[in-house]
């Protein structure tokens, strides 16, 4: 991870765990206040069910579940994470109420943060495929050692197929322009800080090239395709 603090990357981790759980109720209605949104989630879905037939997936950063309907369509079994109490208990109730006797396990709250994954692991067997959808990724500053946890917990051949936010150079310099040109020389990801509710959450545009050479230990780096008209790409990767 280069030029960012293990301390600093906690304080921000707790920080947009906190953002979430005040927006957690608002959530869903935010997300489809974009039309946009429903179209790539349904594009999401498409592919991961294209590449992946069957076997178990880990719903990484899953937020309120809106997800866990098609993969329970497609009868995965499912490994749902996420940090956010209050998105996860949400989750938990949507599952309940609409996939009675559906296999999904809900990692404990204490094992939702993939940084102490060597010390406790937080399922098994491991999982085939990871679902990372709506700029999880981007939640994530150390994105190196995101992949090296991520790959402990993927069977050989197995995928991750993340939905990141549009990465471009144009998209970053709209952004946080600053941030962006200081990037060209300290490696860094574009910060870029989003209040709701008195909260702050701080998000990372991560370069492409950040991602392939991140992941490159563990992943084959299989396509990115960026989502017309949804500030989204997506990306997948394959476990060597």
């Amino acid at each position: 991870m280069s030029g960012i603090s293990n301390n600093n990357d906690a304080v921000i981790n707790q920080q947009n765990i906190l953002y979430y759980d005040k927006i957690a109720a608002d959530y869903d209605a935010i997300l489809y206040k974009d039309p946009s949104n429903a179209d790539a989630r349904k594009k999401v879905a498409d592919k991961f069910t294209a590449l992946v037939k069957t076997g178990r997936v880990l719903d990484f950063g899953g937020g309120t579940g809106q997800d866990l309907g098609w993969l329970v369509q497609h009868h995965y079994d499912i490994v749902f994470c996420e940090p956010s109490t209050v998105m996860r208990q949400i989750a938990l109730e949507r599952s309940n109420k609409e996939f009675p006797g559906a296999r999904i396990f809900f990692i404990d709250h204490d094992k939702t943060d993939f940084r102490n994954w060597d010390k406790v692991f937080p399922f098994e067997p491991k999982a085939d495929a990871v679902l990372a959808n709506f700029a999880v990724i981007n939640c994530i500053p150390d994105i190196d050692l995101l992949f090296t946890k991520l790959a402990a917990m993927i069977n050989p051949g197995g995928i991750i197929l993340a939905l990141i936010l549009d990465n471009s150079l144009t998209k970053r310099l709209q952004s946080n322009r600053k941030d962006t040109i200081k990037s060209f020389f300290n490696g860094n990801p574009v910060k870029i800080e989003i209040e709701n509710k008195d909260q702050r959450q701080v998000i990372y545009i991560h370069t492409m090239n950040a991602i392939k050479k991140a992941s490159s230990d563990n992943f084959k780096f299989k396509q990115a395709e960026r989502l017309q008209g949804s500030g989204f790409t997506l990306i997948h990767l394959v476990r060597q």
